[in-house]
């Protein structure tokens, strides 16, 4: 079987531990009964069902959501292939965004919540005065075994590169420059070799060119997802390398309103977020053995189950 092809139940086994947004009854104090009760998983039963005597919208609203194809959103990507957005009476769109004016649409109201990286440009956002609330995280990795970060096949073999610091001065690609997402999960790998960000020579690539980049000797390292990995592996343009345990459990990624769902509609707001906890709920322990949920992330992701 083509590994690319072979990606998606190793992204949904390992690399997506989704968290529960911080506070259930935050969100939950607008609905009847408990607060702890109605969202969470069901060991016996795969579907999580939606809170009861909400203050959910009483006519369908709309609500666009910007995000970038990444099954670290899967939350976002269950919950509308769930119909639990619809559940909660909300008409969602998952609009493609350019991540360099991603955060201004959202302030302004163009778009109303944007699936983004917790990045230095978001805080400084924040910090200029944006109207700009992460609501919610994104995935967080789950398995110390899915590799991230490649070393060039060449340099492996040759011994060239044999620990991590032996990648000073060399060439490391990565999507964005000091700050961006990725550079958090980057500078924590390096660490193992004593370097930093500034030891060595930053690339930035996209992680769909990286294999490329491996290939034409353009990089000697990376840090990718697990697309790309796929690809990476499959060609064996790079390996694997570093400890990349110290990648578990670090969340560089938020589902990030503006003012028109907290602001203007609060309970918009929360009804968005209501189903996006509900999803989060289902993808929690061992959700990457329930076939269901792979077959939905399948279907709206369009990446097929290995």
């Amino acid at each position: 079987m083509n590994r690319a092809r072979t990606r998606l139940r190793r992204t949904v086994a390992g690399r997506l531990a989704v968290a529960l947004a911080a506070s259930l009854a935050c969100v939950l104090t607008a609905c009847g009964g408990s607060t702890t009760g109605g969202v969470g998983r069901d060991p016996n039963a795969g579907v999580v069902e939606a809170p009861t005597g909400c203050d959910r919208p009483t006519a369908p609203v709309d609500v666009t959501i910007g995000i970038r194809p990444s099954l670290i959103f899967s939350n976002i990507y269950l919950a509308q292939q769930r119909g639990y957005f619809a559940d909660e009476n909300v008409n969602v769109t998952l609009e493609p965004v350019d991540p360099a004016s991603a955060l201004q649409l959202v302030s302004s109201g163009e778009i109303d919540a944007v699936a983004t990286g917790m990045t230095a440009g978001l805080f400084n956002a924040i910090d200029s005065g944006l109207n700009l609330y992460p609501i919610a995280p994104g995935g967080v990795d789950g398995d110390a075994n899915q590799a991230q970060f490649f070393v060039r096949t060449d340099l492996v073999e040759s011994g060239e590169v044999t620990k991590m610091s032996d990648l000073r001065s060399r060439r490391l690609g990565m999507p964005g420059a000091i700050g961006a997402g990725a550079s958090q999960k980057v500078a924590l790998l390096l660490q193992q070799g004593g370097l930093k960000l500034t030891d060595v020579a930053l690339q930035n690539i996209a992680y769909p060119d990286m294999a490329g980049a491996f290939a034409n000797g353009s990089i000697d390292a990376a840090y990718v997802t697990s697309g790309a990995a796929g690809a990476i592996e499959e060609r064996d343009v790079a390996r694997p390398f570093g400890d990349q345990s110290v990648f578990v459990g670090v969340n560089t990624n938020a589902i990030v309103a503006g003012p028109s769902i907290v602001d203007e509609r609060p309970d918009v707001g929360r009804a968005v977020l209501r189903a996006i906890m509900r999803a989060s709920a289902e993808l929690q322990g061992a959700y990457h053995e329930d076939t269901a949920i792979v077959a939905d992330l399948s279907a709206a992701t369009g990446i097929e189950p290995g």
